[in-house]
């Protein structure tokens, strides 16, 4: 259920981006070499993740950027002229929004170079990462896998991450709702053992409408509201009904997150 996930922020610089293409290529590749192409400082030749077996040769390039033009992608292609193996595909990895010119110019110089050349956008290639467990255990430590079990009324909703479960219901308000007041208007009920209940508006509100109610911290509240919010509506939420889908919040937006809640809240 991609539509309701939340979007995975792409890693703080590019070692990070390097660490976790290798180990995807690694999974993805089992039976070939897959090592760092030579370090800071040597000729890399475009190459930072190099994948081979004696038949096989890939060249994976990693861009921690803002923005990535297709003159960027014709430099680093002409890196790989010096490269000392013919290469038979070559993977750029940008941390840049899906572009059709980038699509439609990778599949030019494919047929320039002679060799399949493949922009793999951070969207794409973060779910791709997402999709195997471990590697979503290891790059993206605070994910939440959700289960949603719906019927005309009421949806009940599941959130587990390694460190905690959290159970809740959300009815509509339909007396509410006829008056025209508050529409979209949720009452959330915890299954946990507090059975505290809040109200929430879909497309509003705050983490703090599930904080104490959905989980015992605030991390889990934080969580909830993200997965919520991507809702415009509650039958929107029936529709995801015996669906599993992953929300993941990344160590650094975990961290600013748990930062802004600032002395006061813990003491």
């Amino acid at each position: 259920m991609e539509l309701y996930q939340v979007d995975i922020p792409p890693p703080r610089d590019w070692q990070e981006l390097q660490r976790i293409a290798t180990d995807f290529y690694i999974h993805k590749y089992p039976d070939c070499i897959v090592t760092s192409y030579g370090r800071p400082g040597q000729k890399q030749y475009g190459v930072d993740t190099y994948i081979y077996t004696d038949s096989i040769h890939i060249g994976v390039q990693c861009k921690r950027v803002v923005e990535f033009s297709v003159d960027d992608l014709e430099d680093e292609v002409e890196k790989t002229k010096a490269f000392p193996q013919n290469l038979d595909r070559y993977v750029v990895i940008p941390t840049v929004p899906n572009d059709t010119h980038l699509i439609n110019a990778a599949a030019r110089l494919s047929k320039e170079r002679g060799f399949l050349i493949e922009v793999y956008f951070w969207d794409e290639f973060s779910q791709a990462v997402a999709a195997v467990e471990e590697l979503a255990a290891k790059h993206f430590k605070f994910a939440y896998k959700v289960f949603v079990e719906a019927d005309a009324s009421s949806a009940l909703i599941e959130l587990n991450s390694r460190f905690s479960c959290v159970r809740f219901v959300v009815t509509k308000m339909v007396a509410l709702d006829k008056r025209g007041d508050n529409k979209n208007l949720l009452l959330v009920t915890s299954l946990q053992a507090a059975m505290k209940a809040t109200f929430h508006t879909l497309g509003g509100g705050s983490w703090t409408d599930f904080n104490g109610v959905t989980g015992a911290g605030a991390i889990d509240a934080y969580a909830t509201w993200r997965w919520i919010s991507k809702f415009k509506s509650f039958e929107s939420i029936m529709c995801a009904s015996g669906e599993k889908s992953e929300i993941f919040i990344s160590e650094e937006e975990r961290d600013e997150f748990l930062e802004s809640l600032g002395s006061d809240y813990w003491t």
